[in-house]
């Protein structure tokens, strides 16, 4: 991947698959590489995200794998899309979620990322940074 780490997959959450998830899928492979995928949402029909490849996500999988769900699980737990690409994509350690509208209003998107590349942060979110997380406390003997 050009200057990213080689265990990093960049995910696409959507539903859809036209021009805007096209355009945004280019950008973010200028620092990804061949890791973009698209993680689509497929309860209301097939997504045709070629040539891109995809994993996609029902009730069904949520079934097999265990994980409960309510109405609208596609937009309200995006934990559920980490799930599937987990599952399908076991070869790599951390995966970066961009939902489809996301608009990055930088010139380099291989700028806005690079701090990131060499953390060995648990998560990264907006307004919390880079966090290193303790997660026997949180979790307990599991």
């Amino acid at each position: 991947m050009p200057g990213y780490p080689e265990h990093t997959a960049c995910l696409i959450r959507t539903y859809r698959f036209g021009p805007a998830e096209q355009k945004l899928a280019h950008r973010l492979s200028s620092v990804f590489g061949d890791a973009v995928y698209i993680v689509a949402d497929v309860r209301r029909g097939p997504v045709d995200t070629a040539p891109l490849p995809s994993i996609e996500i029902d009730n069904r999988f949520l079934k097999e794998v265990g994980i409960f769900h309510r109405c609208n699980w596609g937009w309200r737990c995006g934990d559920h899309f980490y799930s599937a690409a987990r599952q399908k994509l076991p070869n790599f350690k951390h995966f970066w979620l961009i939902e489809n509208d996301v608009y990055f209003h930088v010139e380099s998107l291989e700028d806005l990322f690079a701090p990131s590349a060499e953390s060995n942060a648990d998560i990264i979110a907006h307004r919390d940074g880079f966090q290193k997380l303790d997660l026997s406390k949180a979790l307990g003997d599991i």
